[in-house]
């Protein structure tokens, strides 16, 4: 039940294997795609009257190319959709994506795997979106690496709703801290309200079990 309560969560990734052949830490391929957002933000601010519109065409053919063979004849999962400036909007199908393509690592090292999103969205998004989908990128990629420490920290805890609820607030906090509260909302809405459910669903159990307690020994 604990370890299905952090899948929920996010936190814990079922049979994960190790990266091979990384040649830069997760740390310094995390820097790096700040560094490309910051780059393509500069320039989308530049744009002017650009073309604003989503190339599908070059999405799916680049999404299909070059893979390795767990996502051979497989569907890219997620989608990109713009507003009508030509912005990304911000929506957990973005994610879907990076997780499609982060589904590889152990194939392929995470320097590689983060190559591949990053000429999807150079092929795919027009110069109005792009400097949004580097940022989501590079937020997502730190998100990753904090929750890891953060499950880390969490297991040395019991599995009490009490521990678990605590749990889950550092994690709604490390999302607001790293993609904001309008994008944490928009990415984590859903999950963070079943979240909820469940969580007062094990304390009204546990309340029931020590009210019937002293029931049953009388």
């Amino acid at each position: 039940a604990l370890t299905g309560f952090y899948l929920a969560l996010g936190l814990l990734k079922p049979e994960q294997p190790q990266i091979t052949q990384q040649q830069l830490s997760p740390e310094e391929v995390i820097q790096g795609a700040y560094a490309d957002a910051q780059r393509w933000q500069r320039s989308t601010s530049e744009a002017g009257e650009a073309d604003k519109t989503l190339d599908a065409k070059a999405l799916y053919k680049l999404a299909m190319q070059d893979l390795p063979s767990s996502l051979q004849g497989t569907a890219m999962d997620g989608s990109f959709r713009l507003d009508g400036n030509g912005r990304l909007i911000v929506e957990p199908s973005v994610v879907r994506i990076f997780e499609y393509f982060m589904s590889t690592i152990g194939e392929d090292s995470l320097e590689t795997i983060i190559a591949r999103v990053k000429n999807l969205i150079e092929a795919a998004l027009p110069d109005t979106a792009k400097g949004d989908a580097h940022l989501l990128l590079a937020q997502y990629l730190d998100y990753r690496q904090q929750q890891g420490d953060l499950l880390q920290d969490s297991a040395q805890l019991g599995g009490s709703p009490a521990e678990l609820r605590e749990t889950f607030k550092q994690v709604q906090q490390l999302r607001r801290d790293i993609f904001g509260s309008t994008h944490a909302d928009s990415l984590f809405k859903d999950e963070e309200s079943y979240m909820e459910f469940s969580l007062n669903s094990m304390e009204l159990n546990l309340s029931l079990i020590h009210i019937s307690e002293p029931t049953r020994r009388s």
